[in-house]
């Protein structure tokens, strides 16, 4: 189980910090909750209602696009997960499975997190950049590294 210092730290490893304010922070804290997903098991499954954010503490997740299992990305500490789907409340569109060990994650519940960006421009602007940077990370393999 995380300390609350050791949550505070990885937030600030996925830039949170950098955007809000302690009480902000504090909020978005409250409402985390951890996970340990067992080595080879899905965060997420390709299909499934996306209705959770998890943000990688410690471990391996690869995101995999099913059938075939094309990997698409591979994301350790500070990565966050699942926000593309969430937000655009639609189904997960592949699958993030735990590789080479357990993940450690904060999870953040749809509803819970929408509540709280609903009241803080700050932090939901820092998700609008996570779900950026993924997007061009994920189209930048696509592209195989091209820029």
């Amino acid at each position: 189980m995380l300390t609350d210092v050791e949550k505070l730290v990885l937030l600030r490893d996925t830039g949170l910090l950098k955007h809000i304010d302690s009480e902000e922070l504090y909020q978005l804290l409250e409402i985390a909750h951890e996970v340990l997903v067992k080595d080879g098991e899905a965060l997420f499954r390709q299909g499934e209602r996306a209705d959770k954010i998890f943000a990688i503490a410690a471990g391996t997740a690869r995101l995999v696009a099913e059938p075939g299992a094309r990997v698409l990305g591979v994301f350790s500490r500070g990565r966050i997960l699942g926000e593309m789907a969430m937000f655009a409340g639609e189904e997960h569109a592949f699958s993030a499975m735990a590789v080479d060990g357990p993940v450690a994650a904060l999870v953040f519940d749809e509803v819970e997190l929408t509540q709280l960006l609903l009241g803080t421009p700050a932090l939901a602007f820092f998700f609008l950049g996570e779900i950026a940077r993924h997007n061009l990370e994920l189209l930048r393999s696509m592209l195989g590294g091209r820029r």
